[in-house]
């Protein structure tokens, strides 16, 4: 009788990355988060529910884009070891496109991605995340697979991995006791064209058979506490996602209750970054700075149409 085959402890499957992927659809200033979208706080959100009818107004409308702007958005959080300190293990936080194209590789058979978090040698492997710029001109970040890993993940480091449940992310987020440089790294502070090689360690609970190795917060930007719990009521302004040079008044009345624009009026004070393409492109579509600016999308709308002629000559 031929041996029965069993699974390795350390291998992913598709069931585990279902449920990575499922974890992000539960559920400006500094950022706040959501306690809808977050299921380990699951209450109401103000914010989402004041939100929630300019969904209903067409593709590329003021409204849809104001409430693009003033959505909850998703960072993971997986722990990782860099080649140049193996003996110890750091909290990498990614953005939505590089913690779904994890997800998706581990999913995928043909990228077969179910290994990554092996702590074996010979059996993980390197990932890696560049930083670039887009077609566009706005950063990107690339993920890709590195080389079969010639090192164990040392004992010391799975004993002591950090607690990545959602709740206890978002109290050291909001005590301070993730402190990059430290025990903490964002991608987003990577410079452009410099590449991030780390390896993913297994789940901080992986002992009790926990496999999710990315966890989803979600934040919402420019938006006040206050407004979350509805002490206040969410800021409207249409005119924080209209490009003043092109749009007129009288191009976006509209009938909507949830946005009063009776008398809109544009700010002209900018910040000295506005609008800029050159020596370098300061607008990025995934820096928290540029997300919580009042001129977000407006900026981001006159750095495209700049890109787009430059390409054209």
């Amino acid at each position: 009788m031929p041996k029965k085959m069993t699974n390795d402890p350390w291998e992913l499957s598709s069931n585990d990355a279902s449920k990575m992927k499922d974890s992000t659809k539960t559920g400006g200033g500094a950022s706040t988060f959501c306690p809808k979208r977050n299921v380990s706080i699951g209450s109401v959100c103000k914010a989402c529910e004041t939100i929630q009818p300019l969904w209903d107004f067409p593709e590329g409308s003021p409204e849809r884009k104001l409430a693009s702007k003033k959505k909850a958005t998703v960072s993971y959080f997986l722990s990782v070891v860099l080649p140049s300190n193996k003996d110890k293990s750091i909290v990498l936080e990614i953005g939505k496109k590089a913690g779904d194209y994890i997800i998706d590789s581990i999913y995928d058979p043909d990228k077969n991605w179910k290994m990554i978090a092996h702590p074996v040698v010979g059996k993980g492997f390197d990932t890696k995340i560049k930083k670039r710029k887009g077609d566009l001109g706005f950063n990107t970040y690339d993920t890709f697979r590195g080389e079969q890993c010639d090192w164990d993940i040392p004992k010391s480091v799975l004993e002591s991995l950090t607690d990545l449940s959602q709740a206890n992310i978002i109290k050291m987020l909001k005590d301070g006791t993730l402190v990059e440089g430290e025990n903490y790294f964002r991608i987003q502070s990577l410079k452009l064209d410099e590449t991030l090689t780390f390896r993913v360690c297994p789940a901080w609970n992986y002992r009790d058979g926990g496999k999710v190795i990315l966890t989803p917060v979600f934040r919402h930007w420019g938006v006040s506490q206050a407004e979350i719990d509805g002490d206040i009521a969410l800021s409207m302004n249409i005119e924080e996602v209209v490009v003043p040079e092109t749009v007129t008044a009288s191009d976006h009345q509209t009938e909507s209750p949830m946005v009063k624009t009776d008398t809109p009026t544009v700010t002209e004070k900018h910040d000295t970054c506005y609008g800029i393409i050159t020596p370098m492109v300061f607008y990025d579509v995934d820096d928290s700075d540029c997300n919580k600016c009042g001129d977000f999308v407006e900026c981001g709308k006159i750095v495209t149409k700049k890109l787009a002629k430059a390409n054209l000559r």
